[in-house]
This record gives structure tokens, C-alpha cells and sequence, in this order.
């Protein structure tokens, strides 16, 4: 029987049951000091089998020896009530894969500093003499600010001693097997690891599984594991380096002998730091000047990108300043066209698995004005006179704007049209004119407010339809390009493409947990923390994620993506 929330187990309360497999299912708990624990207990139906519970006992002992930041720690380990129970520390905001569905392909500014805490996990696991043999994405937990947890050692085994594996049956995630563990799952050393993480890493860039087991059968799988090179991920999502294809190679090269060791892995990455405003890819800007800062010695193989960014270095940095006009000085360019947005009280939120999407709680908006559309590169290029947008075209929505792009050009717009800007820029702190008349980002609930068809709703999942193909444009149907803002039906109040083509900045300071906390009025974003809210999928992300409710992972505000768009706003005064 499955667990239910209130029910005790040692010190034990269920919240509530937060995950499930085929062996195991995992709640949430609080214990005796009000501290949030993971419990995970076998099955009922295998808690009378001495196999598995030698299994689920072992990597109680295994996690007990572990002692990493980038591993759960493993609080208590006990059998309450004819159940064995394994309790670890608990780590919100879901796992790798959870993002990965949310957003789809991961920028390598953002994929690296991932993949670095996974292998540098892994690499003192092996070094303890323990190979996991489950990596994939569902077993790495990664919280709001991209610190990650490796997780689940149910089918580890020690380098040097016998392994659990039943006689005849192979264990692991057939996607992410590596040839040899295929071939023989009982004898397997370090490299499988390497070549399981090799195939995470893949969909962290592509946003797909390297193999799609809907599509083909398990004989297929394991014959492409074993004879065919891992797809490049190039034809997936294009915009990935060389250098980062290359370190995806040596991970998943068949001949173990050849293939990168963790530690070496770890090594090879360990040039490049989270915060480093330098970047290794396509996918991310160089921050603003007075962010740069030298973060020692680089590896080889970045110095190669470092030399790239360096030959265009003066450009960037201008564009990120703003950028030089390509309109007169002074001369005043033609409004933006905006909706008049009613104000008016909705029910925010949803009461879907997403935790940052509950509670459903009651908002208060008022009136003010909205973007018809998302910015085109033709607006952009005359604020800010160039333009880094992957597909090319006046009447295309901007691409690859920060946040902090959004609010250069929010006030160079609002000047360039005589309106007064919104914004003050103090470093990395920006303040907030309301009662300005320029432009400004929507705040988290005027932007789903306004999605959802505000006081003319109809209550559609997506912004203008329950279908997302009637008005989204997504992974489905986009055909991985940008679309023409307008190009599909607009919603109840006539405006276009808030479900789809791009995830949409919004002023917000990201909390999962502040739907809780909430004002009733005009909420604009919690007080504290250091990513933005973007909203409304885009053309590479599933359906589900163009949802009015739906909350993309948040981002750093410096960050540029080609799936991030800008729609702007203004306060009805």
C-alpha cells in the first residue's frame, strides 16, 4: 500500500509522495524538527524478496560512505512497519531530465558548469573505488541555482567486489547503456560511467535522448549502442561548438581504452567556471564589462574559444551596451503596437506536478498595456543597431536578448519615442519607475494574466486555445525554426504568440515557492534571488511547456539564449 500524506514512519511524516519506479517510491517528509528529508522505501510487492532488499541495503552502506557536495547525503537508514526505508537530504526543483523537458536544449554556458558537478560526483565515487551504472538524466537532482545531486546508487557496485545483478538480467536505462555494459553488464569498470554521462550530456545539448525508445526496439537500441557512432547532436540543435562536440566524443568513443576517464574529464572542463562571463559557446553572451573578471589558467581546448571572443570582443561589448542606433539621435520612432489590458482578479497557478506552478491562489492586475506582439528584429535593430538573432528576418521576433538587454532597450525605446524610462541602472541592480510611462517587461502575473485572455477568458490551457498547434508554435510543428509573429491565432484579447516561439522575459525575481507568499495585488516577483522568470515556451520546447501556467526554469539575468524573446509593456497611467 502506498503511502499517504500524515501517515508516520520512525520519525517520520509524509508530505507527500514525490516520485515512483519500478522498485521504489520516493515521499517527501518532514521529521520531529520540521526539516524536509526524501524517503525512499521498495515496493510493497518486493519487500519480501532477499534480493532486493540486499540491493536496497547496499545502497544504504554505499551512500553512508559517499561524503560529496554534488551527491545526496544519506540521513538515516531504517524499517518501520515491515518497511525499509533509505532517508536523504532533500532537494527541491526536480531532476536533470524535469529541466530538460521544461526547456529543451541546454546552453553550453549553462550545460558545462552541469556537467562538471556530475563528473567531478562521479569521479570521487570511482575514486572510492564505486561505479554507479544508472547515469541519466532522472537520477541527477539539480535545484533553482544549477547545483546538482547525483542520486540513486541502487545498482552500484564496488570496482572490486561482486555485484547484486541478477543471473541472465541486465540493469541500467537502455538509452544510456554504454556498449560494454550492453555486452556484459557484470564485468564493466569506470568508463561505463563516462559513456552513460556521455549520453546525459547529449540530451542536456540537444534536448532528446541520444535514441528514441518510442520509435525503435530494444534490439535496434542496443545494436546502435554497440556498432554506431552517438548521433551528433548538431542535428538536433545547431548551435553547439566544436570543442564541446568533441568532449562529447571522447566520452561515448566505443574502445574504453580511449575513452576520457572521469577524473580526466573533470580536468578537461575545470578552465571553465559557472560565472565566467567569457563564452565557450554560441549560446550565451559575454556579460557586461564590469562583470569580467579573470578566473586563472584555461584548458587547451578553451583558449581556442576564448581567442574567438577576443577577435570580437570590442563588438559585443558595445552591443551589450546598447549598441550604437541606427536611427538619428533624437529622432522619434514610431510606438510599438499595444493591447489595452483591463485590469482585473484571476486564479494564478495550477495544481499540476510542477511545484513552483501551486498553489492556485487569487491575483488583483491592474489595467495596463501589452505588446501585441513580441519585439521584431526590425524594432531592435532600429533601438539598438545590430542584431545577434540565429534566424534572420525584420518581421522574425528578437532572439538571444538578456535580461538585462531587455532593459537597455526598454529604456532606449521608451527615449527614442519621447516616453520616460522605467528603469534605473545601478551594476547589477535594477530599479523600477511604475509610475514611468516607457516601456517595461510585464510582471510574472500581468504577463499570465494577460496569456490566459484576462477579463475576456475563456480558460484555455494555452494562450487562446486548449490545441497548442492553433497557437503555438513548439517542437510539434515549428520544424526547430522561429516563426513571423502573428502567423498563428491570436488570443481573446488579440494578442499574439504568448504560448510558443519564444520563452518571454519577465521582470520577476524567480521563487519556487512564492506563489505561497504571493501579494494579492499586483505581485511583481519575490525579494530576493538571483534568476528571472521567462514565460511562455518556444519553438523547441514541448507543448506542455507553452501552457498559460506554465513557469520556464529561470534564468540568469546575464544569460542570452536563442529560444529567449522580449514582448513589452507599459503602465496605464
Amino acid at each position: 500500500m502506498k503511502l499517504t500524506a500524515g501517515m508516520k514512519l520512525g520519525n517520520f511524516t509524509v508530505v507527500e509522495q514525490i516520485g515512483a519506479g519500478g522498485m521504489s517510491e520516493v515521499y517527501l517528509v518532514r521529521d520531529n524538527l520540521d526539516r524536509l528529508f526524501a524517503l525512499k522505501t521498495m515496493s510493497a510487492s518486493l519487500t519480501s524478496d532477499p534480493a532486493f532488499r540486499q540491493r536496497f541495503e547496499q545502497e544504504a552502506r554505499i551512500m553512508a560512505s559517499l561524503n560529496h557536495a554534488n551527491i545526496t547525503k544519506l540521513h538515516s537508514y531504517f524499517e518501520a512497519e515491515g518497511r525499509y526505508c533509505l532517508v536523504t537530504e532533500y532537494v527541491p526543483g526536480g531532476s536533470l531530465r524535469d529541466l530538460v523537458k521544461r526547456v529543451g536544449p541546454i546552453p553550453e554556458k549553462r550545460a558545462l558548469p552541469i556537467l562538471r558537478q556530475i563528473a567531478s560526483a562521479l569521479a570521487y565515487a570511482h575514486s572510492m573505488g564505486i561505479i554507479h551504472r544508472d547515469v541519466k538524466p532522472s537520477n541527477i537532482l539539480i535545484d533553482e541555482f544549477d547545483q546538482v545531486k547525483v542520486m540513486d546508487f541502487g545498482i552500484a557496485r564496488m570496482a572490486q567486489g561482486g555485484g547484486l545483478t541478477l543471473t541472465g538480467t541486465q540493469i541500467g536505462t537502455l538509452i544510456y547503456m554504454s556498449p560494454e555494459q550492453i555486452r556484459d553488464s557484470k564485468h564493466v569498470d569506470e568508463k561505463t560511467d563516462v559513456y552513460s554521462l556521455g549520453a546525459t550530456f547529449y540530451e542536456m545539448l540537444s534536448g532528446k535522448p541520444p535514441y528514441d525508445e518510442a520509435a525503435s526496439s530494444d534490439f535496434d537500441i542496443r545494436e546502435s549502442i554497440i556498432y554506431k557512432e552517438l548521433p551528433d547532436p548538431r542535428k538536433i540543435y545547431p548551435r553547439i561548438t566544436d570543442a564541446t562536440v568533441a568532449l562529447l566524443k571522447a566520452m561515448t568513443t566505443k574502445a574504453t581504452a580511449n575513452r576520457l576517464s572521469m577524473r580526466k574529464m573533470v580536468q578537461r572542463i575545470s578552465g571553465f567556471d559557472p560565472g565566467d562571463p567569457i563564452t565557450i559557446g554560441n549560446d550565451v553572451p559575454p556579460t557586461r564589462d564590469d562583470d569580467v573578471k579573470k578566473r586563472g589558467k584555461k584548458s587547451p581546448w578553451l583558449r581556442v574559444a576564448l581567442i574567438v571572443v577576443a577577435l570580437a570582443a570590442a563588438g559585443l561589448w558595445y552591443f551589450n551596451r546598447g549598441g550604437a542606433k541606427e536611427s538619428t539621435p533624437g529622432q522619434k520612432l514610431r510606438s510599438v503596437e499595444m493591447v489595452n489590458v483591463q485590469g482585473g482578479t484571476f486564479l494564478m497557478g495550477t495544481n499540476s506536478k510542477a511545484p513552483d506552478e501551486r498553489p492556485v491562489h487569487k491575483v488583483s492586475v491592474s489595467s495596463f498595456y501589452l505588446g501585441k506582439h513580441e519585439v521584431t528584429q526590425k524594432e531592435w535593430k532600429e533601438t539598438m543597431g545590430t542584431n545577434r538573432s540565429h534566424f534572420k528576418g525584420d518581421n522574425l521576433p528578437v532572439q538571444a536578448a538578456s535580461w538585462y538587454d531587455a532593459m537597455e532597450f526598454c529604456n532606449r525605446r521608451s527615449e527614442s519615442e519621447g516616453l520616460a524610462p522605467c528603469y534605473t541602472l545601478q551594476g547589477e541592480t535594477v530599479i523600477c519607475d511604475w509610475n514611468a510611462n516607457g516601456y517595461r517587461l510585464p510582471t510574472e502575473a500581468e504577463w499570465e494574466y494577460a496569456a490566459r485572455g484576462g477579463m475576456l477568458t475563456k480558460g484555455h490551457k494555452y494562450s487562446g486555445s486548449d490545441d497548442p498547434s492553433m497557437v503555438a508554435w513548439h517542437s510539434g510543428n515549428s520544424g526547430q525554426t522561429l516563426h513571423s509573429g502573428g502567423s498563428k491565432l491570436p488570443n481573446e484579447l488579440g494578442i499574439f504568440d504568448m504560448s510558443g516561439n519564444l520563452w518571454e522575459w519577465c521582470w520577476d525575481t524567480y521563487n519556487k515557492q512564492y506563489y505561497s507568499v504571493s501579494p494579492v495585488s499586483d505581485p511583481k516577483g519575490a525579494g530576493f534571488g538571483t534568476t528571472k522568470v521567462v514565460r511562455g515556451g518556444y519553438w523547441g520546447s514541448d507543448a506542455v511547456n507553452c501552457a498559460v501556467s506554465a513557469r520556464g526554469v529561470s534564468y540568469d539575468p546575464r544569460y542570452w539564449y536563442y529560444g529567449y524573446g522580449i514582448r513589452l509593456a507599459r503602465s496605464r497611467l
